[in-house]
């Protein structure tokens, strides 16, 4: 009896290992730099996908509609616009939901909100600093 109370104290304080208590752990990791910088980086590297998503379909956009205006763009080409309209909106649909995934996997994770702002904020440029 003694011995079951002082396993659950030290499963409860978090000395004794989960398999010792036979209850999983609730403690979360602490994270690394290392782990601050995949993260930081992986989301800097969606926001720049979605970015680039987001040019190429308004390019894309602003091609159909002058197309559309002067009303040149006839077979071929005229596919090719809509076809390229197309895939710009299929492509940053994908990337949207590629950065929401990554946020929510970033939250679930236990990443600090700290290092999702970070990611999100633009780099700095070390010029800009050097004339500081």
């Amino acid at each position: 009896m003694k011995r079951l109370v002082l396993v659950l104290l030290l499963a409860a304080l978090g000395w004794a290992g989960p398999a010792l208590a036979g209850i999983p752990s609730t403690q979360t990791q602490v994270a690394t730099p290392t782990d601050r910088e995949t993260w930081v980086q992986a989301i800097r590297n969606a926001r720049e996908d979605l970015a680039t998503a987001r040019w190429r379909y308004e390019e894309a956009r602003k091609s159909y509609s002058k197309m559309k205006r002067r009303r040149k763009a006839r077979g071929a080409r005229k596919e090719a616009l809509v076809q390229e309209r197309d895939e710009a909106a299929a492509a940053l649909a994908e990337a949207e939901s590629d950065m929401e995934q990554l946020l929510l996997s970033a939250r679930r994770a236990g990443v600090p909100p700290g290092w999702i702002r970070q990611a999100m904020e633009p780099e700095s440029d070390p010029a800009d600093q050097a004339e500081n």
